[in-house]
């Protein structure tokens, strides 16, 4: 993303709202866990919808802090967001992605060989493209677009970066410890993944000054994810 220049006071409201929006995401998906109706637990897909429809709401507070800088402080929102590509963003990452998929897919044959049955069938993982999709890109603008670039520029670019990715690593701690996992082994695993995936990820966005190779990443990486479950 590229630099604008912005006053420590500005800045300050940016980590602020950055920080609010991190509490709020996670407290809804702590209540709605909470609220569920007999003990139901909701499947994958369901809880993709479910996400989804949590980022939608999200992004209606994003956009008006958007409103405020583009009109208060003339600020290039594509610039803020990280939306303006920069030449071989995605396609320099084309060797990584490859290489994600070649390893989850080695996992995937050792399970089946060792006769383990996966977690999510053919047709929900084909459901999972497009939703992983949109999530992945909604994820990257939100946190490594806005969040990260308002943490870079109040605290430096290791700081920052290291600052978002706790924060993505809060919002998805509810679902990995109410939903996703059942062993202790697998919640530790997950919990790691997450914290170290939001850290590649900004360093990505940090390199290409926007977001579209660290979405592609994001992608790749939730999407092999779900093919050792199948």
């Amino acid at each position: 993303m590229e630099k604008t220049p912005q006053k420590k006071w500005q800045l300050n409201i940016g980590v602020c709202f950055c920080l609010l929006l991190t509490l709020a995401v996670t407290w809804w998906f702590l209540e709605f866990n909470r609220n569920l109706a007999d003990g139901h637990s909701l499947r994958s897909v369901e809880w993709l919808g479910v996400t989804a429809a949590m980022y939608g709401l999200a992004l209606v507070p994003l956009a008006l802090i958007l409103l405020i800088e583009a009109c208060a402080f003339k600020t290039n929102i594509l610039s803020v967001l990280g939306l303006r590509p920069t030449p071989g963003a995605v396609k320099g990452k084309r060797k990584y992605i490859a290489l994600i998929f070649v390893v989850n897919l080695a996992i995937f044959l050792v399970r089946r060989l060792l006769r383990q049955n996966g977690q999510i069938s053919p047709v929900h993982f084909l459901v999972q493209i497009p939703c992983n999709l949109l999530i992945a890109f909604c994820e990257e603008i939100m946190f490594r677009g806005y969040v990260q670039g308002v943490m870079t520029r109040r605290l430096g670019d290791v700081p920052g970066i290291l600052a978002t990715a706790v924060l993505f690593f809060a919002v998805h701690l509810p679902v990995r410890i109410l939903f996703q996992y059942t062993s202790a082994a697998q919640l530790v695993f997950s919990l790691v993944f997450t914290l170290v995936g939001g850290v590649l990820f900004g360093v990505a966005a940090r390199k290409d000054r926007c977001v579209y190779g660290s979405a592609a990443l994001h992608f790749s990486v939730n999407i092999c994810h779900y093919i050792t479950l199948l």
